[in-house]
């Protein structure tokens, strides 16, 4: 999701468009389509940065760049602040098991529970 501090105060007041956040929104999206969105627009995209979903959170919130990027749902106290935001995509998991591997059996509801756990 990409976002930004309210509605009234759209990102495009910067001079240039910076973004901090998501790395995997900065690698996956920004990055393969800053050019074409310059070429489009002929709006400058500047800085672009992965420091993480928190850190781009409180930078944007704080007017310090003008999109913040979560691969992740808004916290509590996030969502209390009320960002504007949009979603741009949905991530999937799969798993994959090598057949030499022993895991013989797997269930959904158990690929859904602790990742951390082992089989």
């Amino acid at each position: 999701m990409v976002f930004w501090p309210s509605r009234s105060i759209l990102p495009f007041v910067f001079a240039d468009l910076r973004y901090d956040g998501s790395l995997t929104i900065l690698e996956g999206i920004v990055e393969p389509v800053a050019a074409e969105f310059e070429a489009r627009t002929g709006m400058r995209f500047g800085k672009k940065e992965g420091a993480g979903a928190r850190i781009g959170y409180l930078r944007a919130m704080k007017g310090e760049v003008a999109l913040g990027g979560l691969a992740r749902p808004f916290s509590a106290a996030e969502k209390a602040e009320r960002p504007y935001h949009l979603v741009i995509g949905f991530d999937a998991l799969a798993v994959f098991v090598h057949q030499i591997n022993p895991l013989k059996d797997i269930s959904k509801s158990s690929a859904q529970g602790d990742s951390s756990r082992e089989y």
